[in-house]
């Protein structure tokens, strides 16, 4: 019977720091997995790494996990796919990741062969396609269409790759796999496919298995999910004796990030999953079977981001019931005073960023504007502007007139706000945002995803010539 275990890791740059991760990765290392797959890129970080290219997450994070994972997989022959280095999936991401695998390389003496995939989307090859009267449209608003403008404003743009990919690289007897972006389900569909089994099954099990332990119940992150496929169905398990998959935490993935827990669209089509089962078959597994595979246009989201400006930020704090009552009016009063005296200067935008009022959920919070319980509140002033300087002289005008804000009934000659730091402003440096988030019809599913394949033997590496 065909079967193949397929092991899935989050929390990437901070498994090696946790006890319990390392643990629950080794136990899952005892199912003898074929692949042990790890997502480590997402938008949820905002368009800033994606823009300047660059991690969010440690070098010595990155360097701890990469050792924790690849080490003892190359040693049983498990292939490891680290699907989208972080943090944003660009040719500088892969480079850089793939720097910090060949001191591993070297300092452990392994051998393997590695593929490095690139999802970068050359500007070049957009604005040709726009010259010849395409239309690329916006995923969430299909009306509207890619320009010529978006793509001069990105800085960075991938395309999310499928699975297609990674069955390519696993067939050149990779054994490891480093890539860029890429949805994340691919990962694992991929392992998959290049097993035999049918996409339907695969990809939902890739749905179900990218995010490791959130489809198990309690919610841990960190704590790697294994799934074991076999024929027409997979069953799941967490790798934490505390943890439990139910029929309720894995039907509820299916919604995770998603409109519809029935069907889910991919580069290939439709994954339908209207008529799958889901059966408890003891107290910490649950059985999958019945989605289907629907194919469709072959198309992929491109991701892009270009720069918004330069940021700076001021954090305060205010204590005066009767300045957390006003603060909103004041703060109010205070940015359209500012945005007057600088205007000659260029364009600067302020946010505000009250905890305590509304700081996490901004214009969403259900009280806002109504009377708060607060009895101190966090500021946050983030300003961006044109140039650095524009921020930080804003940020700084910013502070210091709602620090000396006056206002009828004061009783204090003490100042509003309150700084933990002597320098109240702190500049971030740039700013980027969203620029594409459209949908790229394409021929051949490796079109735009360039391959690199590499024989490793310590610290030499040989490139395998044709790809």
């Amino acid at each position: 019977m065909r079967e193949i275990v397929v092991c899935s890791v989050v929390n990437f740059g901070s498994l090696a720091a946790s006890d319990g991760s390392v643990k629950a990765f080794q136990r899952a290392l005892e199912h003898q997995p074929s692949v042990v797959g790890v997502q480590a890129v997402s938008g949820d970080y905002g368009p800033d790494n994606l823009g300047a290219g660059s991690s969010k997450l440690s070098r010595f994070g990155v360097k701890a996990d990469l050792e924790l994972l690849v080490v003892p997989c190359l040693q049983r022959g498990v292939k490891f796919i680290l699907g989208g280095c972080p943090s944003a999936g660009t040719k500088s991401c892969v480079e850089w990741t793939t720097g910090i695998l060949r001191e591993i390389a070297a300092e452990h003496k392994l051998h393997f062969r590695l593929a490095v995939i690139y999802s970068d989307v050359p500007k070049e090859y957009l604005l040709q396609r726009l010259a010849r009267g395409e239309r690329i449209r916006d995923l969430e608003l299909p009306d509207e269409c890619l320009t010529a403008n978006m793509v001069e404003a990105s800085t960075n743009i991938v395309a999310f790759m499928g699975w297609e990919p990674f069955v390519r690289a696993l067939e050149t007897g990779a054994d490891v796999v480093l890539t860029g972006r890429c949805c994340d389900d691919a990962i694992f569909t991929g392992a998959a496919i290049r097993a035999g089994f049918e996409p339907g099954i695969a990809w939902h099990m890739g749905k179900i298995v990218e995010c490791g332990g959130m489809a198990a119940k309690p919610v841990r992150t960190d704590i790697p999910l294994l799934a074991t496929l076999r024929e027409d169905s997979f069953v799941v398990e967490p790798m934490a004796a505390e943890m439990r998959c139910t029929v309720a935490s894995v039907t509820a993935h299916n919604m995770y990030e998603r409109r519809s827990a029935f069907r889910q669209q991919g580069p290939a089509g439709t994954l339908d999953m209207a008529e799958a089962k889901y059966e408890q078959i003891n107290d910490r597994a649950v059985k999958v079977s019945g989605a289907r595979f629907v194919p469709g246009p072959y198309q992929v989201l491109l991701e892009g981001a270009g720069l918004a400006g330069y940021r700076s930020i001021s954090v305060a704090g205010v204590r005066d019931p009767e300045v957390v009552r006003r603060l909103p009016d004041f703060q109010r009063r205070v940015a359209e005073r500012v945005q007057g005296q600088l205007r000659a200067q260029g364009n600067h935008q302020v946010i505000f960023h009250n905890y305590g009022i509304d700081g996490v959920m901004g214009a969403y919070e259900p009280n806002r504007g109504k009377p708060t319980s607060a009895y101190e509140v966090g500021v946050v002033t983030e300003v961006i502007a044109e140039s650095q300087a524009l921020a930080n002289e804003a940020c700084r005008r910013l502070y210091a007139q709602v620090h000396m804000m006056m206002y009828e009934g004061r009783a204090t000659g003490e100042m509003n706000y309150a700084s933990p730091f002597s320098s109240v402003v702190v500049e971030v440096g740039p700013a980027y945002r969203y620029t594409l988030n459209h949908l790229l019809p394409l021929d051949d599913p490796h079109e735009l995803f360039r391959m690199e394949l590499f024989d490793v033997s310590g610290s030499a590496w040989k490139e395998v010539p044709g790809w």
